[in-house]
C-alpha cells in the first residue's frame, strides 16, 4: 500500500481546496454563448506508459475530467495492454461526446454546466505464474446529485493469452450460488449491522435488509499462497446492498470443499481450499466525490432547507475526504490536481466578472 500523508494533513488539504472554491459569492449563471464556447479552452493532459511503471493518463478541460490507469503487470502483456488501451479510447470518446451534449443542453436551457468526469484505475488483485487478476473502481460524474461509482474485473489467462470470466471456471451458476449463498449472506449482514449501529432489521425480504445475489456483483479471485486461487471476493457497489450513504461493500470468502465441488474438473487444480477465516471488508468511502462541486437539490426555503443544505454539504465533503484517503498515490495526485485546477478557474472567472 502506498504511503500516505498523516490524516490531519490530508484533511487540511481537502478543506483548503474546498474553501478556495467557496471564497467568492456565486457568479451569475453563464450565458449560452459562454457555456458553449468553453469546450476548447484550458485543456491539460499528462500520460505515461511503459512496461516497468504501467500506464496512466490524466486529462482535464472545462468540459470533462478523464483519468485511466493500469499497473505494470498488465502493461507487460501485449494482448491485455491492447484491450485496456481500446477500452480507454472508447471510454474517453464516450465521455467527450456526452460532455459536449451536456454543454449544449445547459446552454440551451440556461443553467450552469458542471464538467463531466470519468476516473478508472486498474489494480492487481492476484498475480500468479499463469494468471493475472485485476479489479477496478470506476467513478463517473455526469452532473447529477452526486458522482457514482461501480466495479469492474479482469481475469487474464496467460497461457491462453485471453481474458476469462470467473464464472466460466464453475460447472454452473446455480452450483456456485448454492455453495456460497449462506456464508455470503451471513457476512454481508454482519457488515450491514456494523454500519447501521446494530439497529438494522436484517434477514428480511424487502429493501436493503434482504440478502442480494452474490453472483450479480463483481466477482474477483484472490490468493494467499501466490500459487493458486484460494478465496473469492465480491465487490458490491452502492445501492446494491444498502443506500448510497453506506458506500460499497466487499465480501471475501474462502474456497471451501463445497466451492471446489462446483469447479469444472479441468480447473480444479487452479483453486485450492482456503482457510476458513473469510472476512468482510467494506470500502471505506461513502461517496465518490472527487470534485469540490457541492450541489444541493432544490427544496423549500427556510430553516429546514438550510439545515438540509448544511448536512448535504458536510456529507459530500466527508465522502470526498474518505475517497481521497482510499485512493492510490497516482489517483490522489489526479484528484488533488483536479481540485486546484477547478478552484483556480472558478476564482479567475469570478475575478473577471467582478
Amino acid at each position: 500500500m502506498p504511503l500516505m500523508p498523516p490524516r490531519p494533513a490530508r484533511a487540511l488539504l481537502l478543506t483548503l481546496a474546498l474553501a478556495a472554491c467557496n471564497r467568492q459569492p456565486a457568479p451569475p449563471a453563464p450565458t449560452p454563448t459562454a457555456s458553449a464556447s468553453s469546450t476548447s479552452s484550458h485543456a491539460t493532459a499528462q500520460a505515461t506508459q511503459s512496461t516497468t511503471t504501467g500506464h496512466a493518463v490524466k486529462e482535464s478541460t472545462d468540459a470533462y475530467e478523464f483519468s485511466y490507469a493500469w499497473p505494470a503487470a498488465a502493461d507487460a502483456l501485449p494482448a491485455l495492454r491492447a484491450q485496456l488501451a481500446a477500452d480507454e479510447a472508447k471510454t474517453r470518446a464516450t465521455l467527450i461526446h456526452d460532455a459536449a451534449q451536456g454543454q449544449q443542453e445547459a446552454a440551451k436551457d440556461k443553467y450552469p454546466f458542471h464538467p463531466y468526469a470519468h476516473w478508472q484505475e486498474w489494480q492487481v488483485v492476484t498475480d500468479l505464474p499463469d494468471w493475472l487478476s485485476l479489479s477496478s473502481l470506476v467513478g463517473t460524474d455526469s452532473g447529477g446529485a452526486h458522482p457514482n461509482y461501480a466495479y469492474a474485473a479482469i481475469l487474464w489467462d496467460r497461457r491462453a493469452n485471453q481474458q476469462r470470466q470467473a464464472l466460466d471456471l464453475f460447472t454452473a451458476r446455480a452450483a456456485l450460488a448454492g455453495a456460497i449463498h449462506a456464508d455470503f449472506c451471513k457476512a454481508l449482514d454482519a457488515q450491514r449491522a456494523r454500519k447501521r449501529g446494530g439497529q438494522a432489521s436484517l434477514g428480511g425480504d424487502s429493501g436493503f435488509d434482504a440478502c442480494i445475489d452474490p453472483l450479480a456483483q463483481t466477482l474477483i479471485l484472490g490468493s494467499r499462497n501466490h500459487k493458486t486461487f484460494d478465496r473469492i471476493g465480491f465487490l458490491i457497489a452502492p445501492y446494491e446492498a444498502g443506500p448510497y450513504a453506506e458506500g460499497s461493500y466487499e465480501v471475501t470468502l474462502p474456497v471451501t470443499p463445497a466451492v471446489l465441488a462446483a469447479v469444472k474438473p479441468e480447473w480444479r487444480g487452479l483453486l485450492l481450499r482456503g482457510r476458513r477465516r473469510g472476512r468482510v471488508r467494506a470500502a471505506a468511502f461513502t461517496s465518490f466525490s472527487a470534485s469540490p462541486r457541492l450541489r444541493v437539490p432544490n427544496g423549500s426555503r427556510g430553516d429546514a432547507e438550510t439545515r438540509r443544505r448544511k448536512e448535504y454539504i458536510a456529507q459530500r465533503r466527508r465522502g470526498a475526504e474518505i475517497f481521497y484517503l482510499r485512493a492510490s498515490a497516482p489517483l490522489r495526485e489526479t484528484i488533488f490536481a483536479s481540485f486546484l485546477l477547478r478552484c483556480f478557474r472558478l476564482f479567475r472567472k469570478r475575478q473577471l466578472q467582478s
